[in-house]
């Protein structure tokens, strides 16, 4: 997937996905989620791609990063919480993991 910006009609998908009502949206970017499963040491993509977006959910309290769906209209398809003390780590330029 190319590094761009996401496009006016990405950006009000995003938005009708997570509305202002209840998510506080930090940033928002094209991504793929990648899976290192049950091999450690093998990436394998999880045939999940959209908007990545950095939110707080106000109705729960907590921030997540949430995968909006471009291809099609299920909305959010895959989200993360971020919790305290957790920790992101960048293995190369493009590609950060989630430790479980």
């Amino acid at each position: 997937m190319p590094s761009k910006p996401l496009t006016p009609e990405e950006k009000a998908k995003v938005t009708t996905a997570l509305p202002a009502s209840s998510n506080k949206i930090f940033v928002a970017v094209p991504a793929r989620i990648y899976f290192a499963h049950p091999q450690h040491n093998t990436w394998s993509y999880g045939g999940l791609q959209g908007a990545l977006a950095f939110t707080y959910d106000k109705s729960k309290d907590a921030h997540f990063l949430k995968l909006v769906d471009f291809e099609g209209t299920r909305g959010v398809i895959w989200h993360h919480e971020l919790y305290e003390q957790f920790k992101v780590h960048q293995d190369r330029t493009r590609l950060s993991f989630l430790p479980w």
